[in-house]
């Protein structure tokens, strides 16, 4: 599978069973658990208390990873919190913006038409801007007696795995890495360099572009709140973001080998 960073990967695996009390809450090791560490709320906000296991606080280590990343699926709507879930494909970290709080509707079931399978538009033009509201409106109701769906949105298959929570979790720890870098380095040396290069100037452009992380892949479109799919559509493996493009795409890597260039990327 890949793996370089151990501590990454030991996190990645707890992760996986953080999925799992998510996902199977029928299962017997999500009742023991919720019946003692959270049994009026979720793995996600629960408290580690005073008096907790070592498996419990893993648990409570390895869920940051899912602070973005996790979207709803809507079925019928009934377990998803309008105001503070994630279910909003596409636009940011997936939960509604408002300024106001309509304490009058809770849930996303509220805002169906069970009758028809269709949304209470005027409801949804009320409690949200235009924008979102039409975000909303376009989100496909499949079938309202089918449950909602947790999925991870960081892979086309919507399910999370441990291979691709290490490259969530390596993405970040080099998005960290180039934050500090940029500024440990003198900018002006840096960019004085690339331009002194016997290169075409948009090539030239471009490493500039990529430094600053200004190339508008998918990722970058949804951070600036666009409505696109991030998946990579090159290899549907992970979200396109500068760090997938450049190294961890399985079909770049083998252009790279082919190319002779081996890239370090962890």
């Amino acid at each position: 599978m890949g793996f370089r960073d151990l501590s990454l990967f030991n996190k990645a695996l707890l992760a996986k069973q953080v999925w799992r009390l998510l996902t199977q809450p029928d299962c017997l090791l999500s009742k023991v658990f919720k019946s003692r560490y959270y049994p009026f709320s979720d793995i996600l906000s629960a408290k580690i208390g005073s008096y907790h296991s070592l498996t419990w606080r893993s648990f409570c280590c390895a869920r940051d990873l899912f602070d973005d990343g996790l979207l709803w699926r809507i079925g019928n709507g009934a377990n998803v919190n309008i105001w503070n879930d994630p279910w909003l494909p596409g636009l940011g970290n997936g939960r509604l913006l408002v300024t106001n709080i309509d304490i009058r509707w809770s849930t996303v079931d509220e805002l169906i038409n069970m009758d028809s399978g269709t949304w209470k538009k005027d409801m949804i033009f009320k409690i949200c801007d235009e924008s979102q509201a039409r975000w909303i409106i376009n989100i496909p109701i499949v079938a309202c007696c089918t449950p909602d769906i947790l999925v991870w949105g960081y892979d086309a298959s919507s399910e999370f795995s441990v291979k691709n929570g290490y490259r969530t979790l390596i993405t970040k720890v080099f998005q960290l890495t180039d934050s500090t870098l940029i500024t440990d380095v003198n900018d002006k040396n840096l960019y004085t360099s690339i331009w002194e290069l016997q290169i075409p100037a948009k090539v030239k452009i471009h490493l500039w572009r990529t430094l600053k992380n200004y190339v508008p892949h998918f990722s970058n479109l949804v951070r600036r709140q666009l409505r696109v799919d991030n998946i990579f559509l090159l290899c549907k493996e992970a979200s396109e973001d500068l760090h997938h493009l450049l190294w961890f795409c399985s079909v770049l890597r083998q252009l790279w080998l082919h190319l002779h260039l081996f890239l370090i990327t962890a």
